[in-house]
């Protein structure tokens, strides 16, 4: 077995500039379900999440991150089973 030393800090530019362009490249920020893409089909149903704008009824709690990742992860397991989604 090899071991593998990780380095002291976490370089997360070249990390996150790797799998930006990954993303990119891949289309992974393009819709599926917009009338003009070629992957568009009208008789799949999307499934959308429609995300009100933040207010300021008070102070910032762990409920709002919770909401808004709960949010994120429906729509992204949609997407990945190949369902369109906005």
């Amino acid at each position: 077995m090899t071991e593998e030393t990780l380095a002291k800090a976490y370089d997360f530019t070249s990390t996150e500039e790797r799998l930006y362009k990954f993303w990119e490249e891949n289309g992974y920020f393009k819709p599926t379900n917009d009338p003009r893409s070629s992957q568009f089909d009208p008789k799949r149903k999307p499934f959308v999440i429609s995300i009100p704008p933040p207010n300021v009824t008070g102070e910032l709690h762990t409920g709002h991150a919770m909401f808004v990742s709960m949010e994120d992860l429906m729509i992204r397991y949609h997407r990945m089973k190949g369902i369109p989604t906005l």
